[in-house]
């Protein structure tokens, strides 16, 4: 199953207290969409696993590119975008998984995405510190809107 070789991918990734992983949700805050068994999970077990980067940045690039190349041979997209302070973002795509964790004081939410199923639009600042994104089919950085 994708979801066990994406546990057993991002897991090999070394432990750290920094990142305390929420538990899992049924649906992507704003939708109603529920997930397929485990698939929430294997990515809160396999997200706990990524340590401290030294900075935001490296360590969002870490959580993106484990959660996409263990995914089943990067079968879904990722988004990793900043949550703490409100929702500043609109989803509109349909999420297999969604988790979150905390780095230094701020929450991130990381979301497993179907391939074609819609949007994601960040209404925040758009730099690296705030979100990644990766499994994407375009990106419009005016209107900060990733469709996938």
């Amino acid at each position: 199953m994708a979801h066990n070789k994406f546990a057993a991918a991002v897991a090999s990734v070394a432990a750290s207290a920094v990142a305390a992983v929420v538990p899992a949700c049924a649906g992507t805050p704003g939708d109603d969409t529920t997930h397929p068994a485990g698939f929430d999970q294997d990515l809160a077990h396999a997200i706990g696993g990524i340590g401290p980067a030294g900075n935001v940045e490296r360590y969002l690039a870490s959580l993106r590119e484990e959660t996409f190349t263990g995914t089943g041979n990067e079968k879904f997209g990722v988004m990793v975008c900043k949550t703490t302070g409100g929702r500043g973002y609109t989803m509109n795509a349909s999420a297999v998984a969604f988790q979150t964790v905390s780095y230094d004081g701020d929450r991130f939410g990381i979301w497993l995405i179907q391939p074609g199923s819609g949007t994601f639009t960040n209404h925040r600042e758009h730099a690296h510190r705030n979100w990644t994104f990766v499994g994407y089919q375009r990106f419009d950085p005016d209107t900060r809107t990733v469709q996938f």
